[in-house]
């Protein structure tokens, strides 16, 4: 049977600590849904990485729940990182179309920009990954983020503001894509399952807690500094995506597929009308989400003239329901 994924993401990709001998003697396997550790007398002997000491065996049940915990929060934080970069700037809406002096039609225009970058962005991070590995494609699309991040911090027009949305949404689909395919080649089965569970949970509670952030960032700054938080983020993101993932898809797993070959499989599912139904029925709710999400805050200042964490509070309602 192949390797779970918790033990593969040990020996291989994520380096892990320890001292002692007897690490050479036999590889530690996780067994069964629990993921409790057992020797496998009849696993190929592997060694630590080179420049690093070996864990003893006594200890493997402890290095593997560190390594798992360490995966976790690599790929969880590159999964929340486009949810943060969306709804973190909900809250700061009105204070944009104040200080550039624009339209708030113009201003909302700067999420649907993040949004359809995202969109478009997985389309062409997804076949690079594949054609490149995982990591190269990973660092690139994070120090594109931070400088589009921090240049929308410095944006002195809603034009400009746009753009650079557009592109933050673009590197930051590199998040959402590699982090999927570096579960899907570390971990099988149960464990990839489990895994998988865990991003969704991410996914869906970091829009409800990013506009919360949001409204305590405005507290104390203008709206460029929730900007100035994301750069903050992405730049501790690409370090330790740097320092710690290594890379996880080997150099005969790739495949030059490319955007093309992308396109050829979208046809086929599109062609199976039950995912179609499911494909459109989820795009139009979040379609009414997103549409309320944008004009919201506009809305409600115009109406009640709410501050900004109540702002912030029913958006995180919102999304919470």
């Amino acid at each position: 049977m192949p390797d779970s994924g918790g033990s593969r993401a040990q020996r291989e990709h994520i380096p892990t600590s320890g001292t002692g001998p007897g690490a050479d003697s036999a590889p530690l396997t996780p067994h069964g849904d629990a993921g409790a550790l057992s020797v496998d007398p009849g696993a190929p002997q592997v060694t630590a990485p080179a420049g690093l000491p070996a864990a003893p065996e006594a200890g493997g049940l402890k290095a593997a729940r560190r390594t798992g915990f360490l995966v976790t929060m690599v790929l969880g934080g590159l999964t929340a990182l486009p949810p943060l970069s969306m709804d973190m700037y909900l809250p700061a809406l009105p204070a944009v179309t104040d200080s550039l002096s624009a339209p708030a039609a113009t201003i909302q225009l700067t999420l649907t920009a993040c949004l359809a970058g995202m969109a478009l962005g997985q389309l062409v991070v997804g076949p690079m990954s594949d054609r490149w590995g995982r990591r190269r494609p990973l660092l690139l699309g994070m120090v594109v983020y931070v400088i589009a991040t921090a240049i929308c911090a410095l944006a002195p027009s809603a034009e400009l503001l746009i753009g650079f949305r557009l592109l933050q949404g673009l590197a930051g689909a590199a998040g959402i894509v590699i982090a999927r395919a570096v579960v899907r080649d570390l971990y099988d089965g149960v464990e990839m399952a489990r895994f998988f569970s865990t991003l969704m949970l991410i996914s869906g509670v970091a829009p409800i807690i990013a506009p919360l952030i949001g409204g305590q960032v405005m507290r104390f700054t203008d709206w460029r500094g929730i900007f100035v938080v994301l750069t903050g983020v992405g730049i501790v993101l690409t370090l330790v995506v740097w320092k710690w993932l290594h890379e996880t898809l080997e150099p005969g797993s790739r495949h030059t597929g490319g955007v093309g070959e992308a396109l050829r499989t979208m046809r086929g599912l599109l062609a199976d009308r039950v995912f179609t139904g499911y494909m459109v029925t989820g795009g139009l709710a979040f379609a009414v989400l997103f549409a309320y999400i944008s004009a919201s805050p506009s809305s409600s200042r115009r109406s009640t003239g709410p501050p900004r964490r109540p702002s912030a509070c029913c958006s995180a309602s919102t999304r919470s329901a």
